[in-house]
C-alpha cells in the first residue's frame, strides 16, 4: 500500500514512531510500513466543538501556524513545547467532557513525540 498521508489520516493528528516513519511522513506519502502514534477526531461533532473552543487557534497564535478545517500543517519539533503550553492555558475554559478529554490526549501526543525529538502532523 502507499498512498499519501491525508488519504490514510484523515482528520486526524499523527506523530512518527521510528526514523523510517519520519522519512515518509515529511514526504507526506507513506507505505504500509509506516508506525505512527494516531489521535482521530473521531466525528465532526467533536471537530467543531474543538474548533468553537479555539483549540487550535491558540497553536496557531503560539506557534505561527495554520491549523484548520482541510489544512495539513506540521508542527516542527521546536514548535511542541510552545504548543502544549498553549494547550494548557486553553484547558481551563472547555465545556465539554469531550474536548477536554480530546485535549488531554492532544498534549500527551505531543509530549511524547517532543520525548522522541519527532514533529507532529495535524491532518485535518
Amino acid at each position: 500500500m502507499n498512498a499519501q498521508l491525508s488519504r490514510v489520516f484523515r482528520r486526524g493528528i499523527v506523530s512518527p514512531l521510528t526514523e523510517d516513519s519520519a522519512f515518509q511522513l515529511e514526504r507526506w506519502f507513506i507505505d504500509s510500513s509506516v508506525w505512527v502514534d494516531f489521535l482521530l477526531l473521531e466525528d465532526d461533532s467533536l471537530f467543531y466543538s474543538i474548533f468553537e473552543h479555539g483549540i487550535f487557534d491558540s497553536i496557531n497564535r503560539r506557534c505561527k501556524v495554520i491549523i484548520d478545517d482541510y489544512e495539513e500543517e506540521c508542527l516542527e519539533t521546536e514548535m511542541l513545547a510552545e504548543a502544549i503550553a498553549a494547550l494548557q492555558e486553553t484547558r481551563p475554559n472547555i465545556k465539554y467532557d469531550m474536548v477536554n478529554a480530546f485535549v488531554g490526549d492532544l498534549i500527551d501526543l505531543l509530549q511524547s513525540a517532543k520525548n522522541r525529538n519527532q514533529p507532529v502532523y495535524f491532518i485535518l
